[in-house]
């Protein structure tokens, strides 16, 4: 059985923020599972998350 590291990351109204996260966690981890869960953004959350192929799990 192999480890495998997920890193879940809270999130709300954090696009700005998260561009750069994603990039340094994805070069530091490359073989993690990224899970943001977005708690109800209003910004453009959602649409980076995608961008970078991460899993998204999202509440109203």
């Amino acid at each position: 059985m192999s480890n495998r590291l997920s890193i879940i990351l809270p999130a709300h109204n954090e696009a700005a923020n998260l561009r750069s996260l994603l990039v340094k966690l994805m070069a530091q981890f490359p073989d993690a599972e990224i899970v943001v869960v977005n708690d109800g953004s209003s910004d453009e959350t959602v649409e980076v998350c995608q961008s970078f192929g991460v899993r998204i799990v999202s509440h109203p």
